[in-house]
This record gives structure tokens, C-alpha cells and sequence, in this order.
């Protein structure tokens, strides 16, 4: 350390060095998140276990989405796996969509289909028909997606259930926005989909689970009625995903299945606009986490807006320039590598180079986002 910054240092009365410390405590909170929690996705590795072959039901909802439910069904139907139904939950049916379930439920068997009335459902959003696609369920095991979901693999469904132990009663998995080894103009919305999932599976993994992706999750009937299900939230019209797993999961009874062949894919592209209703949709269920989920959760976002803030700072002040270069880099480093770890993990590609731009655009979404939720009156939210 030469005399200057040795100069620089001792003159602890001037306010670039407080926000030096701030910015170096910052960098310590973020290198904890960064290798501690999201690193145990990165390196990650799935202890030996033997599918049991438990009979499992899989639980959907449709609402009138006929060319959805065209090809997703047969894909559903391909799945090899010995024992298991799919629940139907069909909220409206038009004379094309009620034809084409007659006969594929003559071929099937294992194909179980609910209609309910719109009028029937007395409270905004999905867990009121949910909860009726639960009940109707002939096994234990439930496997979640929704529609337009496809399986990656045709062992998806003996690859979840294989997660499940006397302990574990809930796996959650990794939905996926476009086809492995395809490419996509849509990289931030696929970049944003897997920062998601690396921090629901990380924070699982360490022992803090918050929530799960109702694409693609499971979990036992047994430990939905022994919560009584969505009775504690049902006037919440969001959160029959990550609400319910907030209110159930605990360090011991979750497992993660990041593998591809326990993966599902969407069939379509979102349009922007329908993707900031379902990213504007998480933060308002986000509303109702549990504290503790909340306070880390904004913790590492919080975190990383004073880390660049002070960057930005002390850069422009030239106070202890090399020092704080030095740990800007480091930061960048290791948020580069774990990164790079969960994208291999979850068999993503050609996402890293952006992350850093990414990250700092999403912070500008969110921000408006979260201002947004702010006008939006309560009565007026449909899921």
C-alpha cells in the first residue's frame, strides 16, 4: 500500500470512506449468497435412489386451450412409467374440445377428466379448481404442470417420483422455456427463468425452501390435506404454487430435481406484455412469504443495488481505486462461475456472457414492476 492510499484511509472523518465500507460489507453478502447458497445448486450432485414405481396422478387445469391440450396429452400419455393417471381440471369446454376428450378417454383409461363450471368457482384465481383436481386424484403422489408444459424426457414422470423418501414429501423441478439444443431470441426471459430457479433450488438445498413452479412440482395428497391445503390463502387469487410450498416445506421434507430428464419445456412463446403479468404475478404472491423468506430474499437484492452503487461511487471519487477494482472483480468472478455451474446443472446454454447486463436490467423491471403493484387495486387482480 503506497503513502497515498495509505492518506486516503486515515482520513476517517470524510464519507468515501464509509461508503467503502458499506461497499465492502456488500461484497461480503454477496460472495456469502453467491458460493454458499447458489453454489450448492452449481455443485450439486444427486444421491443414488430407486424409483419405487409409486402410482402417481398428474394434476392439470384447462381452461378452453384445445390446441394446447392437442399436444400435450399425447406426450403425457407417451410418459413410461407403469401406474398413473392425468387429471383433467377443464374449467370451460366448447363442442370441439368436449369431442376430442370423448375419444381419447375411450383409448385411455388412465385419463380422468373434472368440468367445472366457471360459476362455481367462488374466489379469483386457480386453487379453488386446483383443490378440486386434488381431491379427485386416485393416488398419494401428485405431479403438477400446466398447460402446454411438455416433458423433456419420457422417463420424467419415474425420474420426480424417484425423489420421493419417507422423509421427502415434496421435489421440486425446473421448467424450462425453450427445447434443449435450441436457440431462442428470447434470452433475458430465459436468463430471468433460470436465475429464478437457481435461487428456489439453492435456497431449498440450503435448507430454506420458499417456493416452487407449479409447471413442473410435486408433492404428496397426504401433506396437502394434513395442512388443509389452500384454506390459510384461498382469498389470495395468486399462490397456488409458491404460496402453498411457502406454508408447507421445511428443511427436511423437499428434494430438487435439476436433471433434464426430470425437466419440463413450454410449447410457445410468451408475448412481453403476458410475460410481465406472470413475473408482476410473483411479486404480488411474494407479498405473503413468510418473513424470514422475505428478508432473504431482499436481502441479496438489496445487497447488490448498494454494491454497485458504492462501485459507482468510489469510482468516480478515485478513493482506493485498485481495492475496490479488485473486489468488483472478484464479485464478478464468482457470480460468473457459479453462474456457469447452475447453467450446467440445469442443462442451459449461451446465458453467461450477458449475465451481468442482465442482472442490472432486471433490477430496472423489477423496480418498475414493484411500482406498478403499488396502483394496482386489490379487486381488480385476476390470476
Amino acid at each position: 500500500m503506497n503513502t497515498d492510499m495509505i492518506a486516503d484511509v486515515l482520513r476517517v472523518n470524510e464519507v468515501p470512506l464509509w461508503i467503502f465500507l458499506g461497499f465492502v460489507l456488500t461484497f461480503i453478502i454477496q460472495i456469502i449468497y453467491w458460493w454458499a447458497v447458489y453454489g450448492k445448486l452449481g455443485f450439486y450432485r444427486k444421491r443414488q435412489s430407486v424409483s419405487t414405481k409409486e402410482p402417481i396422478s398428474i394434476v392439470m387445469l384447462f381452461n378452453d386451450e384445445f390446441e394446447k391440450l392437442k399436444v400435450q396429452l399425447p406426450q403425457l400419455l407417451a410418459q413410461d412409467y407403469p401406474d398413473y393417471e392425468v387429471v383433467l381440471v377443464i374449467q370451460s369446454i366448447n363442442d370441439d374440445l368436449s369431442e376430442y376428450l370423448e375419444n381419447v378417454c375411450k383409448e385411455y383409461p388412465n385419463i380422468k377428466v373434472v368440468r367445472m363450471l366457471q360459476d362455481l368457482n367462488f374466489f379469483k384465481g386457480n386453487k379453488f379448481p386446483l383443490s378440486i383436481g386434488i381431491k379427485s386424484a386416485e393416488n398419494d403422489l401428485l405431479i403438477f404442470t400446466e398447460a402446454g408444459c411438455l416433458p423433456v424426457s419420457e422417463r420424467w414422470l419415474e425420474q420426480v417420483q424417484s425423489n420421493f423418501t419417507d422423509d421427502k414429501e415434496i421435489v421440486l423441478g425446473y421448467f424450462r422455456s425453450t427445447h434443449p439444443g435450441k436457440s431462442s431470441p428470447y434470452s433475458f426471459r430465459r436468463w430471468v427463468n433460470l436465475t429464478t430457479a437457481m435461487s428456489y433450488l439453492s435456497f431449498a438445498l440450503a435448507g430454506r425452501p420458499y417456493m416452487g413452479i407449479g409447471k413442473n412440482m410435486a408433492y404428496r395428497k397426504s401433506l396437502y390435506y394434513r395442512n388443509k391445503g389452500f384454506v390459510s390463502h384461498y382469498r389470495i387469487p395468486v399462490g397456488e404454487d409458491d404460496l402453498f410450498i411457502n406454508q408447507v416445506a421445511t428443511k427436511r421434507n423437499v428434494a430438487i430435481a435439476p436433471n433434464l430428464e426430470n425437466q419440463v419445456v413450454s410449447g410457445e412463446t410468451l408475448r412481453f406484455a403476458e410475460w410481465w403479468r406472470f413475473r408482476k404475478r410473483y411479486f404480488k404472491s411474494r407479498r405473503y412469504y413468510n418473513r424470514w423468506d422475505k428478508f432473504f430474499l431482499g436481502l441479496f437484492t438489496l445487497s447488490y443495488v448498494l454494491f454497485l452503487a458504492g462501485f459507482v461511487y468510489l469510482l468516480i471519487v478515485q478513493y482506493l481505486f485498485y481495492p475496490v477494482l479488485g473486489l468488483f472483480i472478484l464479485r464478478l468472478f464468482s457470480q460468473l462461475f457459479i453462474f456457469k455451474k447452475c447453467m450446467i446443472r440445469l442443462s442451459e446454454k449461451n446465458l453467461l456472457l450477458l449475465s451481468p447486463i442482465n442482472e442490472v436490467f432486471l433490477l430496472v423491471i423489477d423496480g418498475l414492476i414493484r411500482i406498478s403493484l403499488v396502483f394496482d387495486k386489490k379487486d381488480k387482480w385476476k390470476s
